[in-house]
């Protein structure tokens, strides 16, 4: 379990699974949050830890935090 948390807007706190509109357009699934001083940080450059989102056209992104553009559709 990660350390580190990340909340939407409405002060929910994002969990891995979880199903996601970004910039109210796209649909992604949080893949992993990863916590601070770990290899992934490093290897992202999220010092302060983040978490990966998978979208459904197999694009995929890190985020370092969330904000406005990021609101949860579903929690699997």
């Amino acid at each position: 379990m990660s350390k580190v948390k990340f909340y939407y807007q409405d002060g929910l706190e994002l969990q891995k699974n979880d199903t996601v509109l970004v910039n109210d357009k796209q649909i992604a699934r949080v893949e992993k949050i990863f916590d601070p001083g770990t290899g992934d940080a490093a290897n992202y450059f999220c010092e302060k830890g983040g978490f990966i989102l998978a979208f459904e056209n197999s694009d995929v992104q890190v985020w370092g935090d969330t904000d406005e553009d990021i609101s949860l559709v579903r929690r699997n």
